[in-house]
C-alpha cells in the first residue's frame, strides 16, 4: 500500500505471480488490508505535535486504532471513571449505613421513652390492663 498524495488516496497493490497490479481505489474510503483486517485511511489531526493529514490503520467501520498515547489516555481515562464509580457506591453505602443506624437510634429511643412513660404510670399507680 501507498498513499497517493496528489489524488489524497490510499493505492494498494496486489502481487500477481511476479507483477504488483494496483487495484482501484474504494469509494469508502481507505483500503482494507486482508490478512489483518484492517484499513489504512488518511486521517486528519495532531501527531507529535504536527496537525495534519497522517495514514492512519483503522477498523474495518473506519475507527482509527489508538496509538499508544492515546491508548494510554484511554485507559487512564476508564481507570478514572472506575474509580469514580468505586467512590460513588462506597458513598452509599455509608449513607446507607448511617440511615440504618439513625433508625435503630430512634428505635432506641422510642423504646426507653415507652419504658420510662410504663414507669411512671406504675408510679402513679397505675396498671395496665392484661393485653
Amino acid at each position: 500500500m501507498c498513499y497517493d498524495d496528489e489524488r489524497r488516496v490510499v493505492v494498494a497493490h496486489r502481487l500477481v505471480g511476479s507483477r504488483y497490479i494496483a487495484l482501484l481505489p474504494e469509494t469508502s474510503g481507505g483500503r482494507p488490508s486482508e490478512g489483518i483486517g484492517l484499513k489504512l485511511v488518511l486521517w486528519v489531526g495532531a501527531f507529535a505535535n504536527v496537525r495534519q493529514s497522517w495514514l492512519r490503520w483503522a477498523t474495518r467501520e473506519r475507527e482509527p486504532i489508538p496509538i499508544p498515547v492515546q491508548a494510554a489516555e484511554q485507559a487512564e481515562g476508564q481507570a478514572a471513571a472506575a474509580e469514580t464509580r468505586a467512590l460513588q457506591k462506597r458513598v452509599r453505602a455509608t449513607e446507607a449505613t448511617a440511615r440504618t443506624t439513625q433508625a435503630e437510634m430512634r428505635a432506641a429511643t422510642a423504646e426507653l421513652e415507652h419504658r420510662r412513660l410504663q414507669d411512671l404510670l406504675r408510679s402513679l399507680g397505675y396498671t395496665a390492663p392484661p393485653e
